[in-house]
């Protein structure tokens, strides 16, 4: 890999909601196993605290 591509201010976001932003290890696969159960689990959630019918209602959500 040479390069990731970001959303634009998520350091900013990640400082203003005082969330430690960690990297894995170049060339350590075996280290994606617990970030990928954490991104599961921040899913998981997720959907259970804002479950939505549809992307209608999940719009409405976010516009509001």
């Amino acid at each position: 890999m040479t390069g990731l591509i970001v959303e634009p201010g998520c350091h900013f976001a990640c400082a203003e909601l005082a969330i430690e932003q960690r990297r894995t290890k170049l060339r350590h696969p075996w280290t994606n196993g617990p970030v990928g159960r954490m991104n599961r689990t921040i899913k998981e959630a997720t959907d259970k605290r804002f479950h939505h019918g549809g992307h209608d209602q999940l719009c409405r959500h976010l516009a509001a």
